[in-house]
């Protein structure tokens, strides 16, 4: 089987479909480690548009398109909030509604006025903080 998806129902080693055929050609213009990890690149882009699908089903698509944004073109923070999200590498929405309370009061030179300040930037537009995605 093609790792491009599902074989035509006509598929047969003697008149391979479409899939099988660019399959067999990368076999053959790729060393068995390039083409490993091609189908690895395959694969995780195949896990990433189903995550984005239901992103998009779960929050609606603006919702989900504000996730990937960085945090600093969405939401007004003060100097202190921002500084505190960059030393932990928190870049993205994404990144920070991932994190629970727990986890932001623990960042480094975080506290209750960050943590406050970042659950009501948030909430507007109805985002929070330990949320599973």
């Amino acid at each position: 089987m093609s790792f491009f998806g599902q074989h035509a129902k006509a598929c047969t080693p003697r008149k391979p479909c479409a899939m099988c055929t660019l399959d067999a050609a990368l076999k053959a213009k790729l060393s068995d480690e390039n083409y490993t990890a091609v189908v690895k690149l395959i694969d995780a882009a195949a896990h990433v548009h189903d995550f984005e699908c239901a992103l998009v089903k779960k929050l609606g698509a603006s919702t989900a398109e504000l996730l990937h944004q960085e945090i600093d073109t969405v939401i007004e923070l003060s100097v202190h909030s921002v500084n505190v999200l960059s030393a932990a590498n928190i870049r993205t929405v994404m990144d920070l509604v991932r994190k629970t309370e727990h986890e932001i009061l623990g960042l480094e030179n975080s506290g209750r006025k960050t943590l406050n300040e970042l659950k009501e930037s948030l909430a507007p537009y109805g985002l929070y903080l330990g949320m599973k995605l």
